[in-house]
């Protein structure tokens, strides 16, 4: 019913690197890349979910990247599915920096549905029109790093380099 397309839930992690990909079938609010991110750090990842829902007893869900955000970092992440509401769901003394997003039909103007943080959160999001337009943001991802690990791909989406 609820989930997330790479994860449920990531307390005290650290993910590099990873990608997910995928059909979400959610009832209920869900997250596409993950539900709840707690104490952790994600970096250089992407989620390419696509979300198939039909409301349920009038109930319309809605989603978003990641649903809650605690004390946590997201840096070099870019979103290209289909529907989402809202970037992060809740936020609490967290950054988010180097976030890449596809504008969709329900993407709201607030990308942040409620920052909860007694701390101010840092927050650097782009949003794009179209997917094409985010096809050649490799270098944005790319900046600031030791190492290129980032890759633009031709009329697609950029990929990890392989080493």
């Amino acid at each position: 019913m609820r989930g997330g397309g790479f994860a449920w839930m990531l307390t005290r992690c650290y993910v590099e690197r990873c990608c997910s990909d995928s059909q979400i079938d959610s009832k209920m609010g869900s997250g596409a890349f993950v539900y709840a991110l707690l104490n952790s750090e994600i970096v250089n990842c992407y989620s390419q979910n696509e979300f198939e829902c039909e409301p349920t007893q009038g109930f319309e869900p809605w989603h978003s990247v990641i649903r809650v955000v605690r004390y946590s970092k997201i840096n070099n992440f870019y979103y290209s599915g289909n529907i989402i509401n809202y970037i992060v769901g809740a936020l609490e003394d967290s950054e988010i920096g180097n976030f890449h997003c596809l504008k969709n039909k329900k993407l709201a103007e607030k990308l942040i549905y409620l920052d909860r943080g007694e701390m101010p959160s840092s927050i650097d999001i782009t949003i794009y029109d179209s997917k094409e337009e985010m096809y050649s943001i490799a270098e944005k991802l790319n900046n600031g790093l030791f190492e290129e690990v980032w890759v633009n791909q031709d009329n697609d989406l950029p990929k990890f380099k392989i080493a």
